[in-house]
Order: structure tokens, then C-alpha cells, then sequence
């Protein structure tokens, strides 16, 4: 007798669900280069420019 497999659902990532309400709305394309991904690094350039370590 085959059992059967319970359906795991996945919860969004903060990324998809913030993409959700901002980003796919305004039509924009999610890619690495406009997405979180840029985002997280050019926060990170910021800071690194306004001396914090």
C-alpha cells in the first residue's frame, strides 16, 4: 500500500513577501540586479562610506 505525502506549504521569505507589497505591484522586475540582493549591498556601501566598521 502507497503512502500517501503530506503537502508542505513554504511561508514567504521576508524578500517575497515585502517584493509583494512594493516591488511586483509597481510592475518592477524582481532580478538580482534591482532586487533585496543590491539593496543589502548598497546599504552596506553607505555605511562603510559614512565610517561605520
Amino acid at each position: 500500500m502507497r503512502q500517501r505525502r503530506a503537502r508542505v506549504r513554504s511561508r514567504p521569505t521576508p524578500h517575497e513577501s515585502t517584493a509583494e507589497k512594493s516591488i511586483w505591484p509597481a510592475g518592477v522586475e524582481d532580478t538580482r540586479q534591482n532586487g533585496m540582493y543590491v539593496l543589502r549591498h548598497t546599504y552596506a556601501s553607505v555605511l562603510l562610506d559614512a565610517g561605520e566598521n
